[in-house]
């Protein structure tokens, strides 16, 4: 509703709302439907911050993906000789990042980087590469992301923003972390939520991913607890359950 008679109906038929925003709303809208008694979830600490309460009558954030089960750890991890980075999405989108990786991994000392690879999934058309431990795939199908992620150490998460918010809860960081990886993502607030307890480490810069990336190939052995950590966030904030937004959601004392 914008106002008028049409917004006054909409107001008065209205009991309850609740609004599951996945972007950064205008402040027409904010402003228009918080005119309503409206309940927010949203998929982030930073779109939630948009709507305020009041008039809001609650701003939470709440979300995950629905196949968790279907994202668990190698019963016996790979060897760590070489060191498989990887990164995942639809890489032909520049805002994600897969040159960051390219940039950081080729910085790497040679007598390191002839210890580990760097896995690219995917693209609509791969890049060819002259190194042989940089590996792009072309694009592949959803069910076989699981054995994929399982058969990596560590998962790279370089996406960028480019004007407006371009991830805005990146499931392919929430099944790098129920798989065990640890993660090392980009500055992007939207990251940088889901590490506050451990599971992965942040970097501004290629040159600070050259340097986790060193670390990662130096120091495998402490790769399990990090992504070890990662796993049990994940499961705690990041896995959908409806019951559970029904409950606390739908029919919450906030949403009456």
């Amino acid at each position: 509703p914008t106002g008028g008679k049409q917004a006054e109906q909409v107001h008065r038929a209205v009991g309850r709302a609740v609004l599951i925003a996945h972007r950064e709303p205008s402040a027409r809208f904010v402003k228009a439907q918080g005119r309503l008694p409206t309940t927010v979830i949203s998929v982030n600490t930073q779109i939630a911050a948009q709507f305020p309460v009041p008039p809001y009558r609650s701003s939470t954030v709440y979300y995950g993906i629905t196949d968790a089960d279907r994202y668990v750890p190698a019963p016996t991890p790979p060897p760590t000789s070489p060191l498989k980075f990887c990164v995942l999405g639809q890489l032909d989108n520049a805002w994600k990042g897969a040159d960051t990786a390219v940039e950081a991994f080729r910085a790497l000392p040679d007598t390191l980087r002839d210890r580990a690879e760097l896995h690219l999934m995917s693209f609509t058309e791969p890049p060819a590469f002259s190194e042989s431990t940089i590996r792009p795939y072309p694009w592949q199908d959803a069910s076989g992301i699981p054995d994929f992620l399982r058969s990596m150490h560590v998962m790279v998460v370089p996406s960028r923003d480019e004007i407006v918010m371009r991830e805005t809860f990146s499931q392919v960081t929430v099944q790098g972390m129920l798989t065990g990886l640890p993660v090392l993502a980009s500055n992007l607030p939207i990251l940088t939520e889901k590490f506050d307890e451990g599971g992965g480490s942040i970097f501004q810069t290629s040159k600070d991913l050259t340097h986790l990336m060193r670390d990662c190939i130096e120091h495998p052995e402490r790769l399990t607890a990090v992504g070890a950590t990662g796993r049990r966030v994940a499961l705690e904030r990041y896995v959908w359950d409806t019951a559970t937004f029904v409950n606390t959601t739908l029919f919450s004392g906030a949403a009456t």
